[in-house]
């Protein structure tokens, strides 16, 4: 059977606003392609372009961009005025006609209108990260697929048909990249902190021990938080405390001596600047992620030429070889001491780097990947 597929896709809310306020061109074709030269649909277009070079039929849709999905509907639809986001993308489903649909988007009613109006659709695939959302029913898709073994096993332990594949770097990418050289003295993180159970309590708490000691810099949105939301966050951590109950499924409240290094977050092309012009590029898995490493920054940053300082999870040596591709630490001192090291030898922090990208474009591409969804697909088909 000939494959065709939609990936259905969001971004973070304030990456998509960031587009869109920059976003330069009106016709539907030209904004995807803007939006891929800067790089914020980088994991989608790779998925696609895997498909497309074995002959597939592959598109994605960006749901939560009014911009794009709005374009579109000027380009195909008499009176697109009258259509909302809902309405976009069930006719442009009925006009793409897909038989594989992959679902990167938590909208359950959307999907129930979905199976009812594309009746030619073969199998949806959910997806999900470390973090597993526990109010989703996952067993509305047909099967789901995860890049953390943890929630893999979750899943299928909960009746669910579950499949793992890694993420990937997509090497168009490299042809954008203009390293950022202020940054080449400094440590970077960039990702979120959110302070709630299964998510980046440790996270944080090694940044800000980090932060007293080497020149670090943060991007993360939570950098945006309102005096309001802060306040609002430790008065309800405290009368939680004082009552003695049980505060582990609370946001905690970030030091506020911490909170003011943080700066606003980095996506797309802005994003790989930094991470190829940095001294060294630290990761630090979810909570959710205890056992496995499997986050997005292992390619991301390899992938771009950055130097990767990371956890330590069993299955690393599978993915990089350590100290030679990527440096890898099991605790805080380590963690330290690597990035001290890396700081102070730009020259051998450069030839690990090198090494890291060398690997990442030899084996962690979505070449690389695309023989395993493919057969996930298939499984899924039955």
């Amino acid at each position: 059977m000939e494959l065709r597929i939609l990936y259905v896709a969001t971004l973070y809310s304030d990456e998509m606003i960031e587009f869109e306020a920059k976003a330069l061109e009106n016709s539907y074709d030209g904004l995807i392609e803007e939006m891929e030269h800067e790089c914020y649909s980088y994991m989608y277009a790779g998925w696609c372009a895997a498909f497309q070079r074995r002959g597939i039929f592959a598109k994605y849709l960006m749901y939560n961009s009014p911009l794009l999905q709005k374009a579109w509907a000027k380009e195909h639809l008499n009176h697109p005025d009258t259509y909302d986001l809902e309405d976009i993308l069930i006719e442009q489903i009925k006009y793409y006609k897909p038989n594989v649909i992959l679902w990167d988007l938590n909208h359950p009613v959307l999907l129930s209108k979905v199976r009812c109006v594309a009746t030619q659709v073969r199998t949806i695939l959910g997806y999900t990260g470390s973090a597993v959302d526990h109010q989703i029913d996952w067993n509305r898709f047909d099967a789901v697929i995860s890049c953390a073994p943890e929630s893999v096993k979750y899943l299928r332990n909960n009746g669910v048909e579950a499949y793992h594949i890694d993420h990937a770097f997509n090497p168009v990418i490299s042809k954008s990249l203009h390293r950022d050289e202020t940054l080449n003295s400094r440590l970077i993180f960039i990702g979120q902190l959110i302070t709630m159970k299964d998510f980046h309590r440790k996270r944080v708490d090694l940044l800000d021990s980090l932060d007293k000691e080497i020149p670090l810099t943060i991007y993360s949105s939570q950098s945006a938080e309102s005096k309001y939301s802060i306040l609002k966050t430790k008065l309800k951590y405290k009368l939680y405390q004082v009552l003695g109950k049980d505060t582990s499924n609370l946001l905690q409240p970030i030091r506020e001596s911490f909170r003011r290094h943080i700066a606003p977050p980095v996506y797309g092309l802005d994003m790989f600047n930094r991470i190829a012009g940095a001294g060294a590029v630290l990761n630090i898995h979810a909570d959710s992620s205890p056992e496995f490493a499997s986050n997005m920054r292992l390619f991301e940053v390899t992938g771009a030429g950055g130097l990767l300082i990371t956890d330590y999870k069993r299955n690393l040596n599978e993915l990089f070889e350590p100290g030679k591709e990527v440096l890898v630490y099991h605790d805080r001192e380590e963690c330290l001491s690597l990035c001290k090291w890396a700081l102070s030898h730009p020259e051998d922090a450069a030839k690990i780097a090198e090494a890291g990208r060398s690997r990442c474009f030899k084996d962690h591409l979505y070449d690389n990947r695309i023989e395993k969804l493919l057969s996930t697909i298939e499984m899924s088909m039955g």
